[in-house]
């Protein structure tokens, strides 16, 4: 029997690294582990985040925390699926408490009733804000709070007319060919005039 060749692949951290190299990006990765921890120490990514599902597992954001103990990286943190701040807050502590000093937040909506795909309860940063006594940088996930490209200039402007200047936006070349969430993605060039319309 003909042993097959087994294609190699590269991890997320490779690519990111190599698109870091050719244009001079500052790079962000998720990660839910600590061997992504590490990936990413081995492909020197700048800044690594904590998705929604990984925030709402105490276990999984205390092994992330002790793997980057005494490492520099900036940690941003998504909000819980759920509408609970408590369990966002216990998440920031626990970096916190590993010596993690540059903290951001990523407000990404719950998952409660909205016309849009996640709930933009924007009070909820206010509280979390009040609840860690911090004033902690916030980005908004303008694409995982709208769902569908046809919100994203409204969830846009609330943000704004709120005071945030930072977002998320998930790009394409050809959106409609994305493996995930592809309703939700726009092309490249698209990204300026949303932000500047």
């Amino acid at each position: 029997m003909q042993q097959q060749k087994i294609k190699k692949t590269k991890t997320n951290q490779q690519i990111v690294k190599q698109t870091k190299e050719k244009y001079f990006f500052n790079t962000y990765v998720e990660v839910a582990n600590r061997e992504q921890v590490e990936l990413c120490e081995k492909y020197e990514i700048d800044n690594i985040w904590i998705g929604a599902r990984t925030t709402g597992n105490p276990f999984s954001v205390q092994e992330i925390a002790i793997s980057l103990k005494d490492k520099s990286k900036k940690v941003l943190i998504k909000n819980p699926i759920n509408h609970d701040i408590k369990l966002w807050e216990g998440a920031i502590n626990r970096f916190k408490n590993s010596g993690i000093q540059n903290i951001s937040i990523i407000f990404r909506g719950f998952n409660t009733h909205s016309i849009y795909r996640f709930n933009p309860i924007f009070e909820a940063i206010e509280d979390l804000k009040k609840q860690t006594n911090c004033d902690l940088e916030t980005y908004i996930d303008v694409s995982h709070i709208a769902g569908d490209r046809k919100y994203l200039s409204q969830v846009i402007s609330k943000a704004k007319s709120l005071g945030y200047e930072k977002f998320m936006i998930e790009s394409h070349i050809e959106p409609n060919k994305a493996l995930t969430d592809a309703k939700q993605q726009v092309e490249p060039k698209e990204i300026i005039n949303l932000l500047y319309e």
